[in-house]
């Protein structure tokens, strides 16, 4: 008999309480959240004029990490996101989140394309 391999996503539950997040709505509107190496991180969309800021900055824009750095600043409502923060946690923890923002501030499309 051949053994089938089961695999459950273990979703992890925020830690904040909910009125903590219903006051992170009211401040932020849309909040999302994810853990990551085993630490929490609440975030939300970029809306155009924090868009237009950051890459209206050539600066930035030319440096992969600043640009990752600034999205990441801008958008990220908990842990506070200071350039401590970022010397001492792990390098893809910047770029992921820097990731997500952009998904959720629909930077991806919801489907693929579909040709009439």
């Amino acid at each position: 008999m051949s053994e089938e391999l089961v695999v459950v996503e273990q979703v992890a539950a925020p830690k904040k309480s909910q009125e903590e997040i219903d006051k992170l709505k009211v401040q932020f509107g849309k909040i999302f959240f994810i853990l990551i190496d085993g630490e929490e991180y609440y975030y939300r969309p970029m809306n155009r004029k924090e868009y237009k800021d950051i890459y209206s900055n050539a600066a930035i824009v030319e440096d992969k990490f600043m640009l990752e750095q600034s999205i990441t600043q801008h958008c990220t409502v908990s842990p506070q996101m200071t350039m401590e923060y970022f010397q001492i946690k792990p390098a893809g923890i910047v770029s992921l989140l820097s990731d997500l923002i952009l998904e959720v501030s629909s930077f991806v499309p919801d489907s693929k394309p579909i040709q009439l």
